[in-house]
Formats: structure tokens, sequence, C-alpha cells
């Protein structure tokens, strides 16, 4: 036993002699402290030892009471080892003030270490997320691209129905809510002008600047199929402008026949037709129409106003109307004993009517009508001839009905005062002429 505390004691000095030749050089002890030598892991060390030893020493003393030397030597080691910490501690902190700072100092050091880590890695995903989009970008890029080709393609507009140019146009897609609404156009590289697709046709869209073409400022808007856009660059015109246009042009033929007809008739180039008119040794009839013969007719009206003065009516109306019963009988009752005063006025009242009707027949000699009545008036006994309006003709003779007139059921008055007109110069009563240009056909529709 005394030879096992002197190994213990012996190994104990050892380390006691070894600790400050450590603390000096720790690389002299790489052998038992490794690569990394220092001054605190020497003394870390030399701590353990000494606590292992003194646990050894407890365990192998002669003490009687082995397992209290044993505590003992081990409160020791730990005591000691508290101390050999604060040592260290303190040489620490009096060799580097600024150790706190410097454990603070770290940890900032650590945390921006940390979060430069997580922003690396945060950019290499963002990093990857934009390469994923480039790369869809590109795709779409070359999707669309391929589709601008087949659409370039087919191209319904071999030259531009604004300019006339024969560039290319340019195909675009122009997507509006999110891509939910796709509108493609056309757009010709000469006068930026855009043709939108409607289904099939195509909408040429306004454009903020005018452009010195009549084509656009009369078509800007229009949504018009292939065909009429390349009339329309062709010179020619849309469907509904070119229906309108024929229209208008049969119109006006139809106005500029009119004009050559009447004029015909004005000249006196009139042809005689058949009628049933008894006529006259070399008479002719050259124009006959279904009238009505009207004219104002007087009459006189005579309104009496009445004033009736009572007296004691009341019993006997009452007695008058149980006795008898009928309104008669009130009303008898009731003026028996009444004074009644009259006054009468009487007035003259003129009221258009239609006193006939028949035919009314232009002759070389004579203006005819037959009706009810014959009335023939010689050319020399018209005092005028004249068209009130569109349906009422005034003929002025002698020994006629007040306002007497003519209305037409359905011909137009213009027609028969053409004629009328007309037979005055093929007579020879009117030697004036007329061109064509004078013709009037403003009522001709």
């Amino acid at each position: 036993m005394q030879t096992m505390e002197n190994i213990v004691g012996f190994l104990l000095l050892a380390s006691i002699i070894c600790l400050p030749i450590a603390l000096v050089n720790p690389t002299l002890f790489k052998f038992i402290l490794g690569a990394k030598a220092s001054r605190e892991k020497a003394g870390l060390i030399f701590v353990e030892l000494i606590f292992f030893f003194f646990a050894l020493f407890g365990a192998v003393t002669d003490s009687k009471d082995t397992v209290v030397g044993f505590i003992f030597m081990g409160i020791l080691g730990a005591i000691y080892f508290g101390l050999y910490k604060l040592l260290f501690t303190s040489i620490k902190r009096r060799k580097n003030p600024n150790l706190k700072k410097d454990a603070n100092s770290q940890i900032t050091v650590a945390l921006e270490s940390h979060n430069h880590k997580l922003q690396q890695k945060i950019d290499d995903l963002n990093k990857n997320f934009e390469e994923d989009r480039k790369r869809r970008q590109e795709e779409k890029i070359a999707i669309d691209y391929q589709k601008m080709q087949v659409a370039q393609a087919s191209c319904p507009f071999r030259k531009c129905p604004v300019c006339s140019s024969e560039k290319e146009f340019v195909y675009e897609v122009i997507q509006q809510l999110w891509g939910i609404i796709n509108k493609e156009q056309y757009i010709c590289q000469n006068c930026q002008v855009r043709f939108e697709k409607k289904n099939d046709k195509y909408k040429l869209l306004k454009r903020d600047i005018s452009l010195e073409s009549a084509v656009f400022n009369e078509y800007q808007g229009e949504i018009l199929t292939v065909t009429e856009w390349v009339r329309i660059g062709n010179g020619g015109m849309s469907d509904a402008k070119q229906a309108e246009a024929d229209k208008k042009a049969e119109r006006e033929r139809r106005i500029s026949l009119e004009r050559k007809r009447r004029h015909l008739i004005l000249s006196g180039n009139i042809m005689p037709i058949t009628t049933d008119l008894n006529l006259k040794e070399g008479e002719q009839a050259f124009y006959q129409v279904s009238v009505s013969r009207l004219a104002d007719m007087d009459y006189i009206e005579t309104h009496s106003i009445g004033k009736e003065k009572k007296k004691g009516v009341v019993t006997r109306a009452l007695v008058g109307d149980i006795i008898f019963g009928p309104a008669g009988a009130i009303i008898g009752g009731a003026s028996a004993g009444s004074k009644i005063q009259t006054t009468s006025t009487q007035l003259r009242v003129t009221r258009t009517e239609q006193i006939d009707s028949g035919t009314l027949v232009f002759t070389n000699n004579r203006v005819v009508f037959m009706g009810n009545e014959i009335i023939a008036l010689n050319f020399d006994d018209i005092i005028s001839f004249d068209a009130q309006n569109s349906y009422l003709l005034n003929i002025r003779y002698p020994n006629m009905h007040k306002n007497e007139r003519y209305k037409f059921r359905e011909s137009n008055t213009n027609e028969a005062k053409i004629h009328y007109l007309g037979l005055m110069r093929k007579i020879g009563r009117d030697k004036t002429t007329i061109t064509e240009d004078e013709v009037d056909v403003a009522d001709f529709d």
C-alpha cells in the first residue's frame, strides 16, 4: 500500500512540474495536447490529472474510512478545478479586457455567417427560379414566334388597304385581363395601322394621330370582311357603302329619267290617250285622273237662349209628377206656372264638303269634269290653274262654287299641272320654251 501511495505521489509531483513548462511552451507536449496545443488545454489536462490523482490517492490510502477519503479527495479536486477555471478566466480578462465584447462579436459574426449562408441559399433559390422563368419565357417566345410565323404566313392582306404598301404585316397578340382575353392584330410596317381580328372579319383600329389617308379617315373603326378590305385597297368600297352608293346612283338615275320625261311633256311632246268622254271632231284627250269635287258650303245656324221665371212651381211639379209620371209631365208641371224669355241668334257657318266625284280630263280644247254633273271649261274660260298642295288642284272659272277645287285620290297634282302646262305649249297658247335643267323634280321620290 505504501508503494502505491509513493507512485501516486510521484505522478502528482511530475504533473505539477510539467504544468509550468506546458504553460510556457505548450507545443512541447503536442503528443499529449494534440495538434492544437494551447496553454488553456494544458491547464485543463493538468486539472483533470490532479482530480484523478486525488481521487486515486483517496482510494489507495491506508485510511480506515477509504470511502470518506475518496469523497474528500474528490471534493478537493473539484475545488482545485474551480480555482483553475477562475484563474484562467481572470488571466484572459486581464490580457483581453474586451473579452465580453469579443464574445458578443463572435456571436454577431456567427449570426452574420449564418445569415450569409441563408442569404446565399435564398439567392441560389432565386437564381434557380429566375433561370427557370427565363427558360419558360424563352420557350414561350419560341412558341409565340412559331405562332407568329404561322399567323404571318396566313395573313389575309397581301398589301395594306390603307397605304397600299406591300411590306409584310407584323403579327402581334395583345393580352388583356391577365391573358384571359387575347386580341390578334396585324400591323402594317409602313403606315403602322392595325387590323384586329374579329372572328372572320377585321377591324381597322382608330388612332390618336390622324393619317393623311382618305381610306383611314373613312373606315377607321369599321369591321369588314377580307374581301371588303381587299376591294377598298383596290379603290373600291365596303358592302354597306357600295349598297348606299348603288342606291344613290339608282335614285339619281330615276330622277334623271323623270326629268327627261317631264321635260318631254312640258315641251308639248304628249301622246293622246283613250277616254270615255265624248270628244268633239278633231278633239283628243291627253290626260285624265279620278278626283273628288270639293267646295265651301254656307249654312245658317240658329241658337236660342231662354230664361225661365217660376212662380209656385214646386207643389204643382210634384203633383204633376205623381199624376202623370213621365218626365214630360214634370216639364209640363214645372212650366205650368212659369214665365219664359227666349233669345235667338243666327250664325253663318262655312263647311268644306264633297259635292261630287268623277274624272277630270284634259283635251287639246278644254278641261272637262265628268261626274253627276258635267263641267266643260274651254281654255279661255279658265282664270287660273294651280296646285294648292300634292292632293288639291285649284281651277278657277266664272260662276264656280265658293272655293271649288279638286281632290286627287292617288295621283300627284304636279302630274296634272305638268300635263296642263305641256298641253298649253302643244296647242301654242304658251310660246315659251323650257330646258331640261329647268325642270323641277323636287317632289319626285
